[in-house]
């Protein structure tokens, strides 16, 4: 799970805290958390345009009102002035199924991200301000939140929240002329789903042959040869307005 936290107070302090009895909990750099309880794991990881610190000290946690125990508490804390922009990154993990994770500098704004692996599975998450280009990897992006998850070495869904544009290297891109509230993308065998909201036209660019295009469950088929495709919205709901096909 990823959180994000905005804040746009002239001085702010922010601080995540985690606490919880017979665990243990340490903090392996400055921007992350580990706590460990026999087999099963739990990552905080955190960044943002200001340096964050970890800490574990010793505090305490009410189960039932009048009791206390002894617990340790992790809090990860930031100080800036301005605009600030900071993010929370909560992994569970196992010593059976570890997870692989690092932090992403995708913009030289400060805004970043995070790459997850599990097995042959990997996400790669970007959180940005809407405006600046995003990108690490396979994946950019110009928005406030873009996912990408690829199994195996093949994009298996991916998504953009309050932007504009997206794009899988090799596989598909998405641009649309406003900023969409969400757009969610599913990669199927020779054919997309896409379920979108607050945007009325949209282009998408195909980097090999699909057969058809779902979009909020209403069916497009495309012809293999077409490259790229101009969807709009009307009276009477989504059509496809150009179908544009490949050179050659």
């Amino acid at each position: 799970m990823g959180v994000a936290d905005p804040k746009s107070a002239r001085l702010c302090r922010w601080v995540d805290t985690y606490s919880k009895s017979n665990e243990s909990v340490g903090n392996s750099a400055a921007w992350q958390i580990e706590v460990a309880s026999n087999d099963a794991g739990l990552i905080l990881a955190s960044f943002g345009t200001t340096a964050s610190q970890a800490e574990v000290k010793q505090s305490w946690i009410s189960r039932c009102y009048g009791q206390c125990q002894s617990a340790p508490m992790a809090s990860i804390t930031a100080t800036g002035k301005g605009i600030q922009s900071f993010a929370t990154l909560i992994v569970p993990t196992s010593a059976q199924k570890p997870v692989r994770y690092s932090r992403q500098a995708v913009s030289p704004l400060g805004e970043g991200g995070f790459k997850l692996s599990l097995g042959n599975t990997q996400d790669t998450i970007l959180i940005g301000d809407q405006a600046s280009k995003l990108g690490s990897g396979f994946l950019s992006a110009i928005g406030a939140w873009a996912w990408l998850r690829v199994l195996g070495g093949k994009a298996l869904n991916a998504g953009l929240v309050c932007g504009q544009e997206l794009e899988i290297q090799g596989c598909l891109e998405f641009v649309s002329k406003t900023v969409v509230n969400h757009c969610s993308v599913e990669f199927r065998k020779d054919w997309l789903e896409i379920s979108l909201s607050g945007t009325d036209k949209f282009d998408l660019v195909f980097q090999s042959p699909i057969s058809r295009v779902v979009i909020n469950g209403v069916n497009f088929p495309i012809e293999r040869r077409v490259r790229r495709a101009s969807f709009e919205r009307d009276a009477n709901g989504w059509q496809l307005k150009l179908a544009q096909l490949a050179m050659g």
